[in-house]
């Protein structure tokens, strides 16, 4: 919760310091936005599948990678309702020597022998935001609801996809609660910010990022900021705890 903390105190600063932005006077903006983007990504976490607990970091270490986020907006004529569909994908993959044994999906790992090993987190999501405010701030309940599926797969190098090789996932349908935020100081410019959270039983799931959006024209623009992801999903004693953040880019069309 330590990082979380941390996180969600930098989103709020990167919100009020953009806030600095010079405002111009608010004119009708397009409905509809769309947003790629390319996230530069740190994971950690750990996984227990019949056997060791094992981390991403110790055991595997899993490097930074580019991960995809795509990303389809709507907001209402005034700004109150703001429905968001988003599908990310991350994957990492690592080959190391085992510092230790291991066991994973009923398989032994001694350690000493050279593995492959790979992370992935796919997530289909979307949101409804109900937000009070004027034409420069909005600001309100948020509630998202979709499907996540983290998944690891670890392998021998030396007999790759033999008898070794084994897969654990898990899919889960979650809903999260949060909040919302849209700052307009410019007509070229969106500061947002947004954090969904829910725990159930041993599952916990977070998530939170802060940007700005800058468009030159009226419907081109590119966008940049900072998201963090933290999910554990289980399913009966296995587990996945999939936590990743980094910077983003990306470029938006609206219309």
């Amino acid at each position: 919760m330590l990082n979380s903390s941390r996180v969600i105190i930098a989103c709020l600063i990167l919100v009020v310091c953009s806030a600095g932005v010079l405002g111009q006077g608010a004119e009708p903006k397009p409905k509809h936005e769309v947003e790629v983007r390319g996230v530069y990504l740190s994971p950690t976490g750990e996984t227990n599948f019949n056997g060791t607990t094992i981390s991403f970091a110790n055991d595997f270490d899993l490097p930074n990678r580019w991960g995809l986020d795509m990303h389809y907006s709507y907001r209402s004529e005034s700004g109150k309702h703001k429905i968001t569909v988003q599908y990310t994908r991350s994957s990492f993959e690592s080959t190391r020597t085992l510092t230790r044994d291991i066991d994973f999906l009923f398989h032994h790992y001694t350690a000493g022998i050279e593995i492959t090993s790979e992370r992935k987190l796919q997530a289909f999501t979307g949101m409804y935001a109900y937000r009070w405010g004027n034409d420069k701030v909005r600001f309100g309940p948020a509630f998202w609801m979709g499907v996540v599926k983290p998944s690891v797969h670890i392998d021998t190098v030396t007999n790759r996809g033999g008898a070794n090789s084994a897969e654990g996932s898990i899919t889960k349908f979650a809903g999260l609660i949060g909040y919302d935020l849209d700052y307009d100081p410019d007509r070229r410019v969106n500061i947002y910010h947004n954090l969904g959270w829910i725990r159930f039983h041993l599952e916990r799931l977070f998530q939170t990022e802060a940007g700005v959006r800058y468009f030159p024209s009226k419907h081109i623009g590119v966008s940049g900021g900072y998201k963090f992801v933290n999910y554990k999903i289980v399913n009966d004693d296995n587990f996945i705890r999939a936590r990743e953040q980094g910077p983003f880019i990306g470029g938006v069309v609206r219309f």
